[in-house]
């Protein structure tokens, strides 16, 4: 949902940013929000991400 996030904030700051920035990349953004929130929720889903994601804080914090 990050990707989500940085698209709303880019398209309403469009102005503020185009001194700045010249092109933005978004990956893996639902075309649903809501369905994309449902299929996180899921439990096997959701057990994965969450593994995915302590793996890659461990490895930041061991650095």
């Amino acid at each position: 949902m990050g990707g989500l996030i940085l698209g709303n904030y880019l398209a309403s700051k469009q102005i503020a940013t185009r001194k700045f920035l010249t092109a933005a990349m978004l990956i893996s953004v639902p075309w649903n929000v809501f369905k994309g929130t449902e299929s996180i929720e899921k439990p096997i889903f959701n057990l994965l991400l969450n593994k995915h994601l302590v793996r890659e804080l461990f490895k930041i914090l061991e650095r």
